[in-house]
């Protein structure tokens, strides 16, 4: 017998928001595949939304939760066009990636609400 394992689905993550009021087109740097339901944050240097990563302990960085990617994205060499959920949404932890208890503040300040 042939075993499936089904991958997270487009927006799965989702639990309700307000229809297109709560995305956004964006662009993704080049990277590794991430799936749908990653944290992002946005680095106003380049313009570009990346893998939320945690700051290093005693690191002045300042990495803010900025978004969630709503499909996933395969490896990329060159920035990407996605669909980010931005604002106004109720999303579930269990199917979000990179989530802790700061990221859920913060996305809370967007009105993203995680349950």
């Amino acid at each position: 017998m042939n075993v499936i394992t089904q991958k997270a689905r487009a927006g799965q993550y989702l639990l309700s928001t307000v229809g297109t009021l709560s995305a956004d087109l964006a662009q993704l740097a080049a990277g590794p595949a991430l799936p749908s339901g990653q944290i992002l944050s946005f680095d106003e240097k380049t313009q570009l939304y990346s893998a939320y990563a945690t700051p290093a302990e005693g690191s002045k960085a300042v990495v803010k939760a900025t978004a969630i990617l709503y499909a996933p994205a395969g490896e990329r060499e060159a920035p990407l066009q996605v669909t980010i959920t931005a604002r106004l949404a109720e999303v579930s932890a269990a199917e979000l990636t990179g989530l802790d208890a700061q990221v859920t503040a913060q996305l809370a300040e967007l009105h993203i609400i995680v349950r």
